[in-house]
């Protein structure tokens, strides 16, 4: 068993807050998964962080990989911490990787992109379709990137998801939730990752629609848009979902 690592002392501005969490809060996460997190933030300067967090990330490999699983590289490129452990953990072979075209950029690439602005684009989505494509061949993953046209490939094929509405982007955590989104279709149909994700991604984005009718701004809009997706049916989906091939 890996010893835990010292705790960091609670600070409210410590920096370590800021580095790169393999989940969210941990009582929302099953027990099994919960071991990966249960440190909180690592030391960046520990030298034990990498060598640790690659012990738990193997100690983890066999269930991840009998599972589906999507993932978020949120700000890759905004510290070396946080590439090496996104690098380390498409070798658990994600079935999504789901990010921003900056992100994908950076991950795809291996390394940082010096213009990057955190969790913020600093890239055109479809900027990003050849390092999107190369990614997916890597990896084996259905590559998702979001962003004016939000498109999805497997490599060889991409589609474009061209529902939304251009003040989604300027709410905060829209990208957090339409990778949780994604990870709710793919589980339901596993074995085709790629139709799951594009109908995730358009169906988000018809919500950003259908709230934008309600809305004043984006504070009424987040509010519309997470009721508008609640209230989703059937016969909306098939006559409004818009989704073509690129």
């Amino acid at each position: 068993m890996v010893p835990p690592l010292p705790s960091p002392r609670p600070h409210p501005l410590n920096p370590m807050h800021h580095q790169l969490r393999l989940h969210g809060p941990r009582r929302q996460l099953p027990p099994r998964r919960r071991r990966i997190s249960r440190h909180g933030p690592l030391p960046r300067r520990d030298p034990r962080l990498h060598s640790s967090l690659r012990r738990r990330l193997r100690q983890h490999r066999n269930p991840l990989r009998s599972m589906a699983w999507v993932l978020d590289p949120v700000a890759v490129s905004a510290s070396e911490f946080r590439m090496r452990a996104c690098l380390g953990l498409l070798e658990l072979r994600p079935t999504v990787i789901r990010g921003n075209a900056s992100e994908i950029l950076g991950l795809a690439g291996a390394q940082r992109i010096q213009s990057s602005k955190g969790a913020d684009s600093s890239h055109e989505s479809l900027d990003a379709m050849d390092a999107a494509k190369s990614l997916a061949l890597k990896t084996g993953a259905i590559v998702a990137v979001s962003g004016a046209v939000d498109f999805i490939t497997d490599g060889s094929r991409a589609v474009g998801a061209h529902n939304g509405v251009p003040m989604m982007q300027k709410i905060t955590a829209t990208g957090c939730t339409v990778t949780a989104l994604i990870a709710a279709f793919v589980a339901v149909v596993p074995s085709n990752a790629f139709e799951a994700a594009a109908c995730a991604l358009s169906i988000f984005g018809l919500a950003g629609e259908l709230g934008m009718d309600m809305a004043r701004g984006p504070a009424s809009l987040r509010m519309h848009m997470i009721d508008s997706l609640y209230s989703l049916n059937e016969e909306t989906v098939i006559s409004r979902v818009r989704i073509a091939s690129l």
